[in-house]
């Protein structure tokens, strides 16, 4: 059982870093979006998307929504 331990902590701390590198990708993303842009695409997802949506239809989208300016 103590050979686990270490393995979980480790596992533990690389689940944290991928999640924490995910938000900030998200958080630069859209404060580098134009305000219009973001309105657009939140208003094609609904109002209660997450950013983690909004980021997503953007960057499949962006030529599309980048046109629209």
């Amino acid at each position: 059982m103590k050979k686990y331990i270490p393995l979980c902590a480790i596992l533990f701390i690389i689940i944290v870093l991928l999640l924490a590198g995910n938000a900030d990708y998200n958080q630069t993303v859209i404060y580098n979006m134009p305000d219009k842009t973001y309105k657009q695409v939140l208003s094609n997802l609904g109002g209660c998307a997450s950013e983690n949506e909004i980021v997503k239809e953007y960057m499949l989208n962006q030529s599309l929504y980048d046109s629209l300016k």
